[in-house]
């Protein structure tokens, strides 16, 4: 993957605050905690999709769109920045399948992070969920 979106994507924050605590606010502490506890799984779920559709020869372009839009989704409600950028790129007009496959392994990086990341972010507020 080129140098220049790696460094992109890393300038990101992984998590927006502004949006997070919107989300907070809007459903409580415990409902936030209890949706962001279910947020690794999900995007591991369209990891593991994404993943086996890049094992494939040649990879599974169609589908690799099609998970890359559910996982834009998820990730701009969450307020999962980074990991939207990497669905839009994923979806977008990315030139090879060695690239494709490389923003798939930056995905499963970032997954280890937002594990620890969506609970332990504070709020505006500096609260801990």
């Amino acid at each position: 993957m080129p140098n220049d979106l790696i460094r992109d994507l890393d300038a990101l924050p992984l998590l927006d605050k502004a949006t997070t605590a919107v989300l907070r606010e809007s459903i409580g502490d415990e409902k936030y905690a209890e949706l962001f506890a279910t947020l690794p799984a999900e995007v591991s779920r369209l990891c593991d999709a994404l993943s086996s559709y890049c094992t494939l020869s040649p990879i599974d372009r169609d589908g690799i769109r099609a998970a890359a839009h559910a996982l834009k989704g998820v990730a701009a409600n969450y307020g999962v920045v980074r990991l939207e950028a990497v669905a839009r790129a994923l979806g977008g007009p990315t030139s090879t399948e060695g690239e494709m496959r490389d923003l798939v392994a930056y995905l499963k990086n970032q997954l280890a992070l937002l594990e620890t990341a969506a609970l332990d972010a504070p709020d505006d507020a500096g609260r801990v969920a």
